[in-house]
């Protein structure tokens, strides 16, 4: 059986406000892009490159959380190639990034033993306390 260890309103949430952001961009570069066109400026250009990198690292922020769930084999990460099951005698304890100051999208991970990746997601505290619960019961049981 699996249990949701991350927060799916937030993720939900997330992706709706970034699919906004997006489509409030897109129009934004339609609208003023004729003008633009006409008569570039260095400041406009530099506004430009700093908006959009702006929005891409927000972007890449929110995409990076993933829906990760418990099972008695270990935490179920979703990945863009299916999922990855770690065992969770090698699943660290939560943290959270320095860089997630958002209490609203705020996102933590996990440290994988023996590997540098980070498997981040979004949580509230039910949820860390599930995932601390599950990682507890069964470390002592691989």
């Amino acid at each position: 059986m699996r249990v949701p260890l991350y927060s799916t309103t937030k993720h939900d949430r997330s992706r709706i406000t970034l699919v906004g952001i997006v489509g409030f961009v897109a129009f934004g570069l339609l609208v003023g892009g004729k003008d633009f066109v006409s008569r570039p400026s260095p400041l406009q250009l530099a506004m430009l490159a700093v908006f959009v990198t702006i929005v891409c690292a927000l972007a890449k922020t929110i995409l990076r959380a993933r829906p990760v769930f418990g099972t008695a084999e270990g935490l179920v990460a979703m990945t863009r190639k299916g999922q990855k099951t770690i065992p969770w005698s090698r699943v660290g304890e939560v943290e959270v990034p320095i860089s997630s100051f958002n209490p609203f999208f705020r996102t933590y991970y996990v440290t994988v033993r023996g590997e540098p990746t980070r498997i981040y997601f979004f949580a509230g505290r039910p949820e860390i306390e599930r995932l601390e619960r599950f990682r507890q019961d069964f470390a002592e049981i691989a």
